[in-house]
């Protein structure tokens, strides 16, 4: 998929199961990108261009979609990757003990490799996913 292609597939996503207001009750979102990437969690698409898959993720926080705010959001990304640092606020506690958060709360990231390193074309978490 192009560039383009992978925007306008998450957007249809979002609008055809009513993600936005989770007017189907869902119970929280799984998603699945395997392909190549590279330096800064991008994903690169057919075209050459990337994909930022923490935009991605992004897209489905509790900033950007209220709905799935307690729910949790699954994560399963099978590409080389970077690092990054997510941002903190204060979480509303009861008494006075001062927690702090980030917006990524409520995510689980499943990558096929750690952190600053590369993966074969079939890793073996692809091989794993194919076979079940």
């Amino acid at each position: 998929m192009t560039k383009d292609e992978i925007d306008e597939f998450i957007d249809k996503v979002k609008i055809n199961f009513k993600l936005r207001k989770n007017t189907n009750e869902y119970d929280g979102v799984i998603i699945i990108i395997c392909g190549h990437g590279d330096n800064g969690n991008m994903l690169v698409a057919s075209d050459g261009k990337h994909v930022s898959i923490d935009e991605m993720r992004m897209s489905f926080n509790c900033y950007k979609m209220e709905a799935f705010k307690d729910l949790p959001k699954i994560f399963i990304i099978d590409a080389c990757r970077s690092e990054n640092t997510a941002k903190s606020y204060e979480l509303a506690m009861r008494g006075n003990e001062i927690l702090h958060g980030h917006s990524d709360d409520g995510f689980l990231m499943i990558w096929s490799t750690t952190k600053g390193h590369r993966v074969a074309d079939l890793s073996l978490l692809s091989q794993c996913m194919k076979n079940v």
